[in-house]
């Protein structure tokens, strides 16, 4: 069922946090980062514990792999969220659950639904999903992101303006 997710601003308007993700390609990091994110607003808790199997299950990782493949896969991503964007402290323990603690940025948000967002449909790429996130974003700010030129976008997102204008051609395939 979606939820109200609340988006910090600063994930979107801080270079080092969505739009490195974008740009550096990192979709598995969005993807956990965006569930852990939801997992915590749903429960109302910064601190909590995840399966690391399970958490690869959801974010469309085959079951037919093994235990400790799909836990190698989320350690290195869950690892990558701690030390390369700072969202997160995670601490491992051998063979079971990880306890992760949301890293407090800023509290101005802005909500978007969740299913908009938190999807694994392959044609919603990265950059079709922070496109859906500086929409919403921008129509809190009163803005409608089609009146908005591409290099506009790209200045106040820090990001190259093949995002923008990538995500749009994408968004109107997925309208199809």
């Amino acid at each position: 069922m979606p939820i109200a997710l609340i988006i910090s601003k600063e994930l979107l308007l801080n270079k080092d946090y969505f739009p490195k993700m974008v740009t550096k390609h990192d979709k598995r990091s969005m993807e956990l980062y965006l569930l852990l994110l939801a997992h915590s607003q749903t429960t109302d808790k910064k601190e909590f514990f995840v399966s690391l199997e399970s958490m690869a299950l959801s974010l469309g990782m085959p079951d037919t792999w093994t235990h400790t493949a799909l836990r190698r896969q989320i350690t290195k991503s869950l690892k990558k969220l701690q030390h390369h964007y700072n969202l997160i402290d995670v601490e491992f323990f051998y063979g079971r659950d990880a306890a992760i603690r949301l890293v407090s940025i800023s509290d101005e948000g802005f909500s978007i639904r969740s299913d908009y967002i938190i999807s694994f449909d392959r044609n919603l790429t990265t950059r079709s999903k922070f496109f859906l996130l500086a929409k919403a974003f921008l129509e809190t700010e009163g803005e409608d992101i089609a009146n908005i030129t591409t290099r506009v976008l790209a200045e106040r997102f820090s990001v190259s303006e093949s995002v923008f204008y990538q995500a749009r051609k994408d968004s109107k395939q997925l309208k199809k």
